[in-house]
C-alpha cells in the first residue's frame, strides 16, 4: 500500500499544475478569505466615459481647488469615493488615478500611495513599478526634511513588495530613491538604515541570480524536483516566504528538509503533533552552521511553539518555555545594546499636536508585544462604529524579567480591549485612521528572529475604534524591534502617537 505522503505529493503536484499556488499554511486563527481577485484595467474608451462622468459629478469642486489645501481635500474625497465604487471597474481606476495625481501635486505621500494600493489591489497592473514611478513624481516636488522623511518610509514598504515579486529592477530603483530621500531628510538614523537596507538588496538580488536557471525550468517542467527544492529554499531562507516555499521543496528529492515540508502539508492540529513538529524543525536548525538558516528554521520551530503552548502543561511547556527564551535571547541583546548606544530612532509622529507628552519604554529594554486600548465614543469597541475613537492607550512589554505593563495614557474609563502577541511574536507596527485624534488602529505583528522581527511573517490583529476614514497611515513595518511609544494624551483621548525602533 502506498505511504500517506505520496498521495500527499500527488495532491500537491495535482494543485501546482492546477496554478493554484501558493497553498495557505497559515495558523488556524488567521483569516481564510482572501483578498479580491483583480481584474483588467479598463480600456481607453471606457476611461473617458468614467472621466467625463467623474468631471460631470464632481465638476464644482475640482473648478474650486486652486489652493494646495483644496486639492489635498479633492485627492481625499476622490479616494474614498474610488474605494466605494468596487461595483464600476471603470469609474473606480480613473477616479484612483485622479486622486493619486492630485495627491503628487501637492506632496501628499500617504493618499497617493494609498490610491496606488487600492488601484494594485483592484485591478491587474505593475504595483511595484507605479509604486516607484509615483515616488520618483512625489521626490521632485518635496521640499522639506519631514517631507523627505516621509517618502523613504514609503520607499521602504514599497521595496517589500518588489522583492516580494522578485521584480529587482524596480527593488533597485525604489532602493536608489529611499536612499536619496534619506539623505534629504537630513536623519542621520533613517540614512543608516536606509544604507544597510541598500546592501541587502543587493545581496537579495545576487541570491536570486543564482536560482534564475532554476525559475525558467519551472516555466517549462513545474514538478521538476531539483528546480523546485533550488527555488523553495530560496523563497524559505532568503525571502522568507514559508507559504510559497515550504510547497516548492516539498516536491524535492528526500532529505530532511523536504520531510518536514512535507509534514507541514497536513498542519496538525493537535498539540502533541505541533510540539513533535516544532521539535523537528529545531533538530534541523542544530544541524546547520548558516546563521541566516539557522534563524529562519529556529523561526519555524518558533511557530509551531507558538501554536501549542496553550495546551501544553509541566514539563513539556517548560522545555518550550525555555526555547522561545532562547530564540528571543538575540533580539533583548540587541534592544538593550542599542538602548546603551542611544542607536534608537523615532517613527515619524501622527496625530493631532496636543495633550500632554508622554514617552513609555522599559529602562532595562524590552520589545512592545501588546497594548491595553481604551474606546471611546459609541458601539461596542470593535470598531463598526464610525462615532469611536481610541480614548487612551497603554503598552505592554517583555523583557528578559518577563511581561510587564507601561502607564496609561489618556483615560480608559470602563469599554478596554487587550491586544497582545501570540508567542514568539511582537508589534512590528500600526496601521491607524486619523480624524482629529487618533480615531482607529490596527496592530501588525511580527515574528520575532534573530536580533529583528521577521516582516515576512507577520499577522495584523482586528480593527479597534473606527475604521470609516478611508485613509490609512502606516508607521513601523521594517522589521526593527519596537522598543516604546511616543505621542501626546489629555484626560478624553489618545490625541498622537509615534513608535520608537532600534536602528
Amino acid at each position: 500500500m502506498p505511504h500517506p505522503r505520496h498521495f500527499i505529493c500527488l495532491t500537491l503536484a495535482a494543485l501546482l499544475l492546477a496554478h493554484v499556488l501558493p497553498i495557505s499554511i497559515r495558523a488556524a486563527d488567521e483569516p481564510a478569505a482572501g483578498p479580491p481577485v483583480p481584474v483588467a484595467p479598463p480600456d481607453e474608451a471606457a476611461q473617458a466615459n468614467a472621466t467625463k462622468l467623474v468631471h460631470e459629478l464632481f465638476g464644482n469642486q475640482i473648478d474650486a481647488a486652486k489652493t494646495p489645501f483644496a486639492k489635498d481635500e479633492l485627492a481625499k474625497k476622490l479616494l474614498q469615493q474610488g474605494i466605494e465604487s468596487k461595483a464600476d471597474p471603470a469609474g473606480q481606476f480613473v477616479l484612483l488615478k485622479m486622486a493619486r495625481d492630485y495627491a503628487i501635486g501637492v506632496g501628499d505621500v500617504v493618499v497617493a500611495l494609498q490610491s496606488v494600493d487600492e488601484t494594485a489591489r483592484a485591478f491587474q497592473i505593475d504595483g511595484p513599478a507605479l509604486r516607484q514611478e509615483t515616488l520618483s513624481a512625489l521626490a521632485k516636488i518635496a521640499t522639506s526634511p519631514q517631507q523627505s522623511r516621509a517618502l523613504a518610509e514609503a520607499a521602504w514598504s514599497a521595496l517589500d513588495d518588489a522583492i516580494s515579486a522578485n521584480d529587482f529592477d524596480v527593488a533597485k530603483l525604489l532602493a536608489a530613491q529611499g536612499l536619496a530621500a534619506a539623505k534629504r531628510a537630513r536623519d542621520a538614523d533613517v540614512l543608516r538604515q536606509w544604507t544597510t537596507r541598500t546592501k541587502e538588496i543587493d545581496d537579495i538580488a545576487a541570491a536570486y541570480d543564482g536560482v534564475r536557471a532554476a525559475t525558467a525550468k519551472l516555466r517549462q517542467k513545474p514538478l521538476d524536483p531539483d528546480a523546485n527544492f533550488t527555488v523553495g529554499r530560496y523563497t524559505v531562507f532568503v525571502k522568507g516566504d514559508w507559504d510559497t516555499g515550504l510547497p516548492m521543496i516539498a516536491l524535492g528529492k528526500q532529505s530532511p528538509l523536504v520531510a518536514l515540508a512535507i509534514d507541514e502539508m497536513s498542519p496538525p492540529a493537535d498539540p502533541e503533533t505541533q510540539l513533535k513538529l516544532a521539535d523537528s524543525w529545531w533538530d534541523l536548525a542544530d544541524t546547520t552552521a548558516d546563521q541566516n538558516e539557522k534563524d529562519r528554521l529556529q523561526g519555524r520551530a518558533l511557530y509551531w511553539y507558538g501554536q501549542a503552548m496553550p495546551n501544553l502543561a509541566g514539563l513539556p511547556r517548560a522545555k518550550v518555555e525555555k526555547r522561545l527564551q532562547e530564540i528571543t535571547a538575540a533580539a533583548f541583546k540587541h534592544v538593550q545594546a542599542a538602548m546603551r548606544g542611544n542607536r534608537l530612532v523615532f517613527s515619524p509622529t501622527v496625530g493631532a499636536n496636543r495633550g500632554a507628552p508622554f514617552i513609555d519604554r522599559p529602562d532595562e529594554g524590552g520589545l512592545l508585544v501588546g497594548f491595553e486600548i481604551g474606546i471611546g465614543g459609541n458601539g461596542n469597541g470593535n470598531g463598526n462604529d464610525g462615532g469611536q475613537y481610541i480614548r487612551a492607550i497603554r503598552p505592554i512589554f517583555v523583557t528578559s524579567r518577563g511581561e510587564t505593563q507601561g502607564l496609561l495614557h489618556g483615560n480608559s474609563r470602563n469599554d478596554v480591549v487587550t491586544i497582545r502577541a501570540r508567542e514568539g511574536y511582537a508589534v512590528g507596527g500600526l496601521t491607524l485612521k486619523l480624524g482629529n485624534r487618533i480615531e482607529g488602529l490596527s496592530v501588525t505583528f511580527m515574528q520575532i528572529q534573530g536580533a529583528g522581527l521577521n516582516p515576512r511573517n507577520a499577522y495584523a490583529s482586528d480593527w479597534y475604534g473606527s475604521h470609516t476614514n478611508p485613509i490609512s497611515t502606516r508607521l513601523g513595518g521594517s522589521g526593527s524591534p519596537i522598543v516604546g511609544i511616543v505621542g501626546k494624551a489629555d484626560n478624553n483621548s489618545l490625541q498622537e502617537i509615534a513608535l520608537l525602533q532600534t536602528r
